[in-house]
């Protein structure tokens, strides 16, 4: 009765897996065991170990050695020919004589069958879940999971040959560097090569391999990856990964310092990646385009930066120093070249560096005009021993200034043409288009004047953007040793006290001195009065308050005391 059972049940089977062939072969997809030797030969194999007898999940057994020909990746029997052996062990199963322990090799968390193939097929069949076997372990430098299918396998290959060209497993055993795609694998030793090949050029010396990966891991991909990570965009890119993300990122950054002429530093790049890509990564990242023409380019900066003044912890700052990276606009006059050294200054002062342009108007300069421009703001930067990159570039001059100034922390530029109060002057106004759109502080600077920064006017209202203003005081007041005078100027039956009380809190919360006024009157004349009283070096105060077509015809503070051009004004976002 069991051999008649087990015949029927044999053709049952033999039939599901030709069944299942004709549909994996018109889907495209694989319907085969996996191959114990040619996976060893993928994750590279690196010893193994007697486990001994053990109770396996026969759903884990999912590859064969040498039989990979005879049953179906689920072990259905696919040879007519195996009826006879699959027959007497269908029947050993289900009589009292039982059937011996198979013997497999474990690789990760998945079995390859070296004896047993029939008591497998025989076992799933009879709807078990688990089997005994006598397991060996085999150590590979990937593991193997009981889910991959062939298109893992190539990605984990690439994986293993990575890990064994550079030993990266060896210098970081605890890192992360998987990617979801294959031939990245590639790319990223291309990275390392190209590293390891620029070190050697600076340092003027062979640079062995070991310790070029150590430090490209260090100092080129461990930045970004941890700026992937703070900023959470991961979330955006749903089932990829960091090491994904590093080499879109970094052939995007190509393309974009061609285009702009400039090292873009990571920390930008990064926040910029996920705000033009998180939505379509994959179409847009095959045009590689740069473009940040209009003011909507920078309103999720702004959204970014909302967060200001008193709400802002004074130990952000810390991390890093607030301007490293400055924009100067240089236009060859003498102004121009002192606002440069303005720029400078502060960029000495913070560790920073300085990104100078040159825009070119519709009427061409000459070759030899541009090359003068660029050997002086060489010899300037190399006179203070600070880093500076120029560019030029065709175009209007807020424009450019405005589409470049998401790579920087902060914009110099000479106050050579302030916003007018009338509203027809304000509307053609640069200057005016600057100060509305862009997402970062800005300080303007009259003249031919250097700005010491020692003594230092905040004017503070209690909105978002003074508080921004009192954010940037405490710094400059912690690492520059500025002193802070904190003027509120009465309007109306505003809140004076609580507005004063809520910037005295934040101050003295970080252990800053400062000293506080209250006035009443026109805030422009207020604000100049009481700076030109204290012998002010420099106006701290939020950027225009209302939306641009509101501060056109009813007028801004910030634009008289601009147009007052006697004093340096920061301005805040």
């Amino acid at each position: 009765m069991y051999n008649f059972s087990a015949i029927e049940d044999f053709y049952r089977a033999h039939r599901k897996a030709s069944l299942k062939e004709i549909v994996s072969t018109l889907a495209g997809l694989h319907s085969d065991l996996l191959q114990y030797d040619e996976i060893l030969q993928k994750l590279h194999a690196r010893g193994q170990s007697d486990k001994g007898l053990q109770e396996i999940p026969l759903d884990a057994i999912v590859g064969t050695v040498g039989r990979y020909s005879d049953f179906t990746k689920d072990f259905l029997p696919k040879r007519a020919e195996n009826k006879d052996r699959w027959v007497n062990v269908k029947t050993a199963m289900s009589g009292m004589r039982g059937v011996p322990p198979i013997e497999v090799y474990r690789v990760g968390e998945a079995y390859f069958v070296k004896d047993g193939h029939h008591r497998v097929s025989v076992a799933r069949q009879m709807g078990h879940k688990f089997i005994q076997a006598y397991v060996t372990e085999i150590r590979t430098l990937v593991p193997l999971n009981i889910t991959d299918n062939p298109y893992d396998l190539i990605i984990k290959s690439e994986y293993a040959d990575f890990l064994e060209k550079t030993g990266f497993h060896k210098i970081f055993p605890d890192a992360d560097i998987e990617v979801t795609l294959p031939g990245r694998y590639g790319k990223l030793l291309e990275h390392i090569e190209a590293h390891r090949y620029f070190m050697g050029l600076d340092q003027k010396r062979f640079i062995p391999c070991s310790e070029a990966v150590e430090h490209w891991y260090k100092h080129v991909y461990l930045p970004i990856e941890d700026a992937i990570k703070d900023q959470g965009i991961l979330r955006d890119f749903p089932g990829r990964k960091s090491a994904d993300l590093y080499l879109w990122i970094m052939k995007y950054r190509i393309d974009l310092e061609k285009e702009l002429g400039w090292k873009v530093k990571d920390r930008f790049l990064v926040s910029f990646f996920e705000e033009r890509f998180r939505k379509k990564p994959k179409q847009i990242l095959e045009r590689v385009l740069f473009y940040i023409r209009s003011v909507f380019s920078f309103r999720n900066q702004k959204e970014a930066d909302s967060t200001t003044g008193p709400e802002r912890d004074q130990d952000e700052t810390k991390k890093q120093n607030l301007f490293e990276n400055i924009l100067v606009a240089l236009n060859d006059t003498p102004a121009s070249w002192k606002t440069l050294e303005q720029a400078i200054l502060i960029a000495k002062r913070e560790k920073g560096e300085i990104y100078g342009l040159h825009v070119v108007g519709q009427d061409a300069q000459a070759q030899t005009e541009l090359d003068e421009i660029s050997e002086k703001f060489d010899h300037l930067c190399n006179q203070h021993n600070v880093k500076g990159t120029l560019a030029f570039e065709p175009g209007t001059i807020a424009e450019r200034i405005l589409e470049r100034s998401y790579w920087v922390d902060l914009v110099v530029l000479n106050l050579a043409h302030p916003p007018q109060t009338q509203a027809l002057a304000k509307l053609s106004s640069g200057f005016h288009t600057i100060i509305s759109h862009l997402g970062r502080p800005l300080l303007a600077v009259p003249g031919e004047m250097i700005v010491s920064m020692e003594n230092c006017l905040v004017a503070y209202d209690g909105s978002p953007k003074s508080k921004e203003a009192l954010y940037v005081a405490a710094y400059l007041a912690t690492g520059w040793g500025a002193h802070l005078t904190v003027l509120h100027v009465e309007e109306g039956k505003r809140r004076t006290k609580a507005v004063t009380n809520e910037a005295k809190k934040y101050l003295e919360a970080h252990k800053i001195k400062a000293d506080f006024i209250i006035r009443k009157g026109e805030p422009a004349e207020v604000i100049l009065s009481e700076a030109d009283n204290l012998k002010s070096c420099l106006i701290l105060m939020g950027s225009y308050g209302y939306t641009q077509m509101l501060e056109v015809f009813l007028g801004s503070t910030l634009d008289r005391i601009l147009l007052e051009e006697r004093f340096p004004v920061l301005i805040c976002r």
